[in-house]
């Protein structure tokens, strides 16, 4: 039985291809890029990204469950619903596997996180929010949309807070991506 690569599964790859290739040459930046946000950072907007950053998992949550109020209301979409919790849980667990074998320090230490949670690689805030993309891909592009700008919106704030490196984003974004892929491609439900 031959497997052919149909034109999505080619972007997709691509796509997948590409973060990996700028995560390899964002892990020289990654240094620099900390000690910029470092010296230049504002207070009023510290601040405000920290008020953002303790919301994080119940806005996420909230959204996610509108989303699938959205998807159960759009014609025989409803069956990406359980592949979709599918995915976020995943990449849950695959996130944290990931940062206990990877072990890197964040930028900066904090007290508050112990465990694998005070580790930096990758990203699970970015991982989470790009998992659940390939399931909102088809009919709902403003969703897609307005959600990838919220995933990139919490990968630039972990950066400018100096609790993830920049290639900690680039490999949540591509982590969330190939496992909703993953998911949805082969329906796991």
């Amino acid at each position: 039985m031959k497997y052919t690569i149909d034109k999505k599964e080619k972007k997709m790859l691509a796509f997948i291809g590409i973060l990996l290739l700028i995560l390899l040459i964002s892990l020289f930046f990654d240094q620099s890029i900390s000690d910029f946000f470092s010296e230049t950072r504002n207070s009023f907007i510290s601040l405000l990204l920290m008020w953002s950053e303790s919301v994080f998992f119940g806005g996420v949550i909230l959204i996610l469950l509108i989303i699938t109020t959205m998807l159960h209301h759009v014609r025989n979409y409803y069956k990406n619903i359980p592949p979709m919790w599918i995915s976020f849980i995943l990449t849950f667990v695959v996130t944290v596997f990931l940062k206990f074998i990877v072990g890197r320090s964040r930028p900066v230490d904090f007290d508050m996180l112990n465990g694998f949670f005070s580790y930096s690689f990758p990203s699970l805030h970015v991982a989470l929010c790009f998992s659940v993309v390939p399931f909102i891909n088809e009919k709902l592009k403003l969703t897609k949309i307005f959600w990838i700008l919220f995933g990139i919106l919490i990968g630039a704030a972990r950066i400018y807070l100096n609790v993830h490196y920049l290639s900690d984003v680039i490999a949540g974004i591509a982590l969330g991506v190939f496992i909703g892929y993953i998911v949805e491609k082969r329906k796991f439900a």
